[in-house]
């Protein structure tokens, strides 16, 4: 454990103590709340989070919200065998084991929701010894032990397709039958209470040992143990009282009532249960009261009262068990009783009349902390000072024999000590006194006479050390100590101008740059110039949010950083200055998160937080970078929800109080305990056509829901709740709950503290069902949990069905179709002959074309040349006539190729791709035979001879080719060319590629060579990409799909 969970862990124990040392207020469960029966006798959480509960009149389950109830059914075998439950235990396989009154043990099979009771059988010695049980124990593991009425039973568990038990009976000649509890401490001992003791055994050698409480006693009722954490058996005697056995030395401790010392005893010696908590308080519930011992030794008594709902139900307190988030539970006649110190955040001071530790009244006024460390509370009945040292109470009242012994009127409404320690206290109806401390008597003041009996709702001492008076409908005054005058500051509501626009003064403050501030009723805020005696007006105004959110002030607040808060009837304002000397405001309302809108009291903490009281409740609030607000109610130890104007006040140790009409709350706003347990989340409940589903071995479920990882629905069934529970036992009425379903909301749906999500009609699939929740302190456990829901579509929707469907159509278009099929056989047979023929004769043509013009221009192209060389010849070499005749020859022979490859592509016989490829090789290898260039061509396949191209795609191809390696022989300066070949999935690839000087492809502008080859591509479906850098040779890629 780190440096920081122990802190916290101490700091725990520390709230804990505080609060069950002070006033404790209990939750009640009976049965009203569902209940089975308000006497209880047992209790017990189990790894799963859910409370049990026994009953003389069934079994509970609690999941924080409701009960299921278990009880006999004579129509179910499988049903318990009895509703007397003594108690209830869980062992290390998670099997709940019931011990009953009469009808047995009885093991609870989560997953059927059903039980399995093993009985007593006379003719059958491995049977259980007696049908009355009254406890059971796992130690060590896979080993059971039973206390029946006549004695110890040790149980063996077989697990076939039912669970089967057999018991062996321990007997004993000198103990007495009667075993009411089994405890397993340390090492190979259980230790065993009886009527007539303690005894200690050994599971090794079957052995007992007596262990004497009490000197002579033979009879102790029916006595129970608890092992404690602390080392400590405590002992439980309805005759005898409470006994702690210290198992180390056998040492005892005997607790019993003492009706001269009744503080400092348990309250009876009719002890019926014993629990120490996890603090080391022992929790003692009698037949009469609780008692609580501290660890320090002291006492602490609590009894049902009518008049507080908070209190015990029922003095009988007949069991006690703490779980696992601390909560404990008490077991009484009238019912659960349950605390838990979380609940309890706030210490809660209440009016005690009989107590010389109390105040005067409950209806609480005003606080003070006097220089001396008196506590002052004013009430509207009294005034009331704690002595620091004795923490006794002295209470003053209106005396009319003797003035002097108390204030002017018993109603106090403020109170001040001012820098010479005089106390003023301001009444209703009573003017104001002052306490003086040398002579423990009060002043009455006089000096002007609409003082002398009126209200007066605030006093205050600015830095001056003047006295400011606010009244009720006199207006204000200004008192100075050092020549005693009084002053009244002029007030015209009707026409105030520069003077106060209100005669009723709630509230005063002065502020740290000296800037005086008059809360009103009815004026909003007066800020005073106390040296002319004027006054600027602050007021609401309707419509503008940057206004006086409401005209009565109540209180203000300056905060470390100086900025200054108003509370009024209507909202929390923070005072922000503008560019005119003057104020705006920001307003903060119930829809920003504030519990109520009447803000009674403003207080700082030193972590920057405020604190407001209201008409509901008391807030928490975040102002540093978003308004959060945290809320806390009378569930979390407030005296109540509604508060009192004044009733508000930090102490010299950062205490804060609030008061109201039930007393008042004290507390360190630092160490506000909070729940930081993550709570657990069970599916609790699945609802098909609004009727609860059960497991059964055919059904929707097979197991509870909470066991459940995946259902499937019929398509009937496909409309469904399903109900969940968050397993914080501390206030769940305030966890809150939010869930999805994958694959069919597209976001998380915020519920609140609804606990149940509906869907219907969700359409045939596959989805995920997840909830996660949070605690009554805003902790989520994000995790939650999930369940897959299989929806499964309606017959005809099926897999099966879409199969016939499918089948069934494709059946129908097959026939169809194998119709249309014949008939267009015959059409494209017909169609076959005409176009064969078509074809026969185009390559006739085209085979006579070929013929007809290699002949004719062959022949004119070779006289052509025959003729440039003879007068080539009768030329002289520098005749201008023979470079026109040169290039007459070469375009001759550029015609001639040209001419060839025309000639080539309209001969039918080379339509394939493997001809054109060849006739391609042929001309690269003419072109570089006298160059020195290495010309390579890979790739050329004979099942090419099988692919056939257009008479325009041989053409384009051979045109593309050539002019590349054209440029390639002319400009590259290449030593190695290349082309490679493939083709594959249809698709033609051809690359050419050289290792020439290349150019800057990004730069050069592409000549009508290039661009050529690239707009012959396109005309055929093809893609040419030239690609060249400088130094790195060029690259032509022609692709087309085939």
């Amino acid at each position: 454990m780190n440096l920081l969970n122990i802190i916290k862990t101490l700091l725990f124990f520390v709230i804990c103590l505080n609060a069950q040392q002070s006033e404790i207020s209990f939750r009640h469960l009976n049965v009203t709340n569902g209940l089975s029966q308000n006497t209880i006798n047992a209790t017990y959480q189990d790894s799963r989070g859910f409370i049990w509960v026994g009953t003389q009149d069934g079994l509970n389950r609690y999941d924080g919200y409701e009960f299921r109830i278990y009880r006999n059914d004579p129509d179910k075998p499988q049903s318990l065998q009895s509703n007397w439950i003594w108690s209830i235990d869980e062992d290390s396989s998670a099997n709940m084991w019931i011990s009953t009154f009469g009808g047995g043990l009885s093991c609870y099979n989560r997953s059927a929701e059903e039980f399995i009771t093993f009985n007593h059988n006379p003719d059958d010695s491995l049977s259980i010894s007696h049908d009355t049980i009254w406890d059971f124990a796992e130690y060590p593991r896979g080993t059971f032990w039973v206390a029946a009425n006549n004695g110890l039973n040790r149980m063996k568990l077989r697990q076939t397709d039912s669970l089967q038990a057999r018991f062996e009976y321990i007997p004993h000649d000198t103990i007495n039958t009667n075993i009411f509890s089994i405890v397993h401490a340390e090492g190979p001992y259980l230790w065993l209470t009886t009527f007539s003791g303690l005894y200690r055994f050994n599971i090794n050698t079957y052995e007992y040992t007596f262990y004497e409480l009490e000197a002579g006693v033979k009879d102790y009722g029916r006595l129970g143990g608890q092992f404690s954490n602390s080392g400590y058996l405590w002992l439980n005697s309805p005759k005898r009282g409470l006994f702690k056995f210290n198992l180390a030395n056998s040492e005892v401790t005997h607790y019993k009532h003492d009706p001269e010392n009744q503080d400092q005893s348990i309250y009876s010696s009719y002890v019926i249960s014993v629990c120490e908590d996890n603090v080391g308080v022992v929790w003692v519930g009698t037949s009469t009261k609780l008692t609580l011992i501290f660890p320090d030794g002291r006492y602490r008594h609590y009894g049902f009262d009518p008049v507080d709902p908070g209190s015990i139900s029922h003095d009988y307190i007949t069991n006690i068990y703490q779980s696992q988030d601390g909560t404990v539970w008490l077991g009484t006649r009238g019912g659960l009783d349950l605390y838990n110190c979380l609940t309890q955040k706030f210490e809660h001071k209440k009016f005690r009349p009989d107590s010389k530790t109390s105040f005067s009244s409950p209806n609480i006024t005003g606080f003070l902390e006097d220089s001396a460390g008196d506590f002052w509370i004013a009430t509207n009945n009294g005034l009331s000072r704690r002595d620091k040292t004795t923490g006794h109470f002295k209470h003053y009242f209106t005396d009319d024999k003797h003035p002097e012994n108390g204030p002017g009127a018993n109603y106090i409404l403020d109170l001040l000590e001012d820098s010479r320690m005089n106390i003023w206290v301001a009444t209703r109806n009573g003017g104001i006194s002052v306490w003086q401390r040398k002579s423990d008597t009060f002043k009455h003041f006089n000096k002007n006479k609409m003082l002398m009996n009126g209200v007066v709702l605030s006093i205050y001492e600015d830095s001056e050390n003047k006295i400011w008076i606010g009244t009720n409908s006199n207006g204000l005054f200004c008192y100075n100590p050092a020549d005693e005058s009084i002053v009244s500051m002029p007030a015209n509501p009707a026409d105030p101008q520069d003077k106060m626009n209100d005669i009723s003064v709630f509230s005063i403050f002065e502020s740290s740059t000296g800037q005086f501030f008059v809360g009103t009723a009815a004026g909003g805020i007066n800020i005073a110039d106390r040296k002319t005696a004027t006054f600027k007006h602050l007021l609401n105004k309707k419509g503008d949010r940057n206004s006086l959110s409401n005209n009565r002030v109540l209180c203000f607040c300056e905060t470390q950083k100086g900025d200054i808060w108003v509370g009024t009837a209507q909202g929390l304002n923070l005072m922000i200055p503008d560019n005119n000397g003057s104020y705006y405001f920001k307003q903060y309302r119930i829809k920003d998160g504030l519990p109520n809108e009447v803000i009674y009291g403003i207080m700082e903490d030193s972590d920057e937080f405020l604190w407001i009281s209201t008409n509901n409740g008391i807030a928490k609030i975040n102002v540093q970078d978003t308004f959060n607000v945290k809320v806390f109610h009378l569930n979390d130890g407030l005296q109540g929800n509604e508060f009192n104007q004044n009733a508000w006040y930090k102490d010299s140790d950062e205490r804060f109080y609030f008061g109201g009409s039930n007393g008042y709350n004290v507390f360190n706003p630092l160490h506000i305990n909070l729940n930081d347990t993550k709570p657990r989340i069970l599916l609790t409940h699945l609802r098909v056509l609004d009727k609860e589903v059960l497991p059964t071995t055919s059904g929707i479920l097979k197991e509870t829901i909470s066991d459940a990882a995946e259902i499937t629905l019929p398509w009937q069934s496909n409309v469904f709740s399903i109900e969940f529970s968050a397993l914080n036992y501390i206030m769940p009425e305030r966890n809150q709950y939010a869930y999805i379903m994958e694959g069919f909301d597209k976001d998380w749906v915020f519920s609140g503290n609804r606990r149940f999500a509906t869907y219907t009609n969700l359409n045939a699939g596959t989805y995920t069902f997840r909830v996660k929740a949070s605690n009554n302190d805003d902790l989520w456990n994000e995790v939650g949990a999930a369940l897959i829901i299989n929806v499964m579509p309606p017959p005809w929707r099926s897999w099966w069905a879409y199969l016939f469907y499918s089948v069934s159509f494709i059946t129908l278009i097959f026939g169809f179709i194998r119709f249309k099929v014949r008939e267009k056989d015959k059409e494209l047979e017909t169609f076959a002959r005409i176009e064969k023929a078509k074809s026969e004769e185009r390559a006739l043509v085209r085979k006579k074309a070929s013929a007809d013009f290699h002949d004719e221009a062959g022949n004119l192209i070779t006289k052509i040349t025959l003729l440039s060389t003879l007068a080539r010849r009768s030329l002289k070499d520098k005749d201008p006539l023979y470079t026109y005749l040169d290039k007459i020859s070469e375009n001759a022979k550029q015609i001639s190729g040209s001419m060839r490859d025309f000639i080539w592509v309209l001969d039918p016989d080379k339509d394939t791709l493997f001809d054109t490829i060849s006739r391609l090789e042929d001309f690269c290898l003419s072109m570089f035979e006298f160059t020195n260039i290495q010309f390579v061509l890979s790739g050329l396949k004979a099942e090419l001879k099988n692919i056939f191209l257009s008479l325009d795609e041989r053409r384009a191809i051979l045109l593309i080719f050539k002019e590349a390696t054209n440029n390639c022989v002319k400009y590259s300066d290449a030593t190695k060319a290349w082309i490679d070949l493939s083709f594959e999935k249809n698709c033609l690839k051809i690359s050419f590629n050289d290792n020439g000087k290349g150019f800057d492809d990004t730069t050069q502008e592409k000549g009508y060579g290039l661009s050529n080859m690239t707009s012959r591509g396109r005309k055929i479906n093809a893609l040419v990409k030239i690609s060249s850098e400088i130094s790195m040779g060029t690259r032509v890629e022609f692709s087309k799909q085939l």
